[in-house]
C-alpha cells in the first residue's frame, strides 16, 4: 500500500513516540530491509498499529510497504481538553455513554474522572483496535451537544 494514502489518526499525531524505540526500529531497519513489526491498518485505511514503523518508513523514503488489513476497531475513543486546557486526554466512548452519536468535534462532552463528572471539550473522535494510551482508560458520560462553555462570561 501507498504510504501517502494512509490515513493517520490524530492520537497518533499528538503524541511523542520514545527515542529508544524509534531507534531499535531503525536499527532494524536497517539490517533487515523491513520492519520488526507490521503496519496495521483498518478498511477505511486509517492506521490502526505500527506507528513508529511507519515513521521509520517516511524517514527512508519508503512510498509502498505491505500492510495487514484489520476489520474496523470495535472500540470507540475521543480525545478531548479541558477548558483553559491545552493538553489532550483521551476516553473510551461505551455501550452506556448517553448521546454518543453526537460526540462530534469542536463539541463538548461529559467525562468521567478520578474527580468525579467533568466537561471536555472534544478535539477528535476515532475508532481504534488498542486504547490510544497505556494510562487508565475512563469513560465518556455523555454528549453535550448544545453545551456551551463560558469563561469569565465570554462564551469560548
Amino acid at each position: 500500500m501507498r504510504l501517502s494514502s494512509i490515513k493517520i489518526p490524530f492520537h497518533y499525531l499528538a503524541s511523542y513516540p520514545l527515542e529508544s524505540k524509534l531507534e531499535a526500529c531503525r536499527q532494524y531497519y536497517r539490517e533487515h530491509n523491513a520492519l520488526d513489526r507490521d503496519l496495521v491498518v483498518s478498511a477505511d485505511r486509517t492506521l490502526v498499529d505500527g506507528y513508529i514503523g511507519f515513521l521509520v518508513l517516511l524517514e527512508n523514503d519508503v512510498e509502498e510497504y505491505p500492510v495487514v488489513c484489520t476489520e474496523v476497531p470495535d472500540r470507540t475513543y475521543i480525545a478531548a481538553r479541558h477548558p483553559g486546557n491545552n493538553k489532550v486526554y483521551f476516553w473510551r466512548v461505551t455501550s452506556r455513554t448517553k448521546d454518543a452519536l453526537m460526540l462530534l468535534p469542536g463539541l463538548w462532552a461529559e467525562v468521567n474522572t478520578k474527580y468525579g463528572h467533568e466537561i471536555v471539550q472534544i478535539v477528535d473522535v476515532f475508532s481504534a483496535a488498542k486504547p490510544p494510551t497505556h494510562h487508565r482508560m475512563r469513560s465518556v458520560y455523555r454528549a453535550l451537544p448544545n453545551y456551551l462553555y463560558q469563561s469569565e462570561g465570554v462564551a469560548c
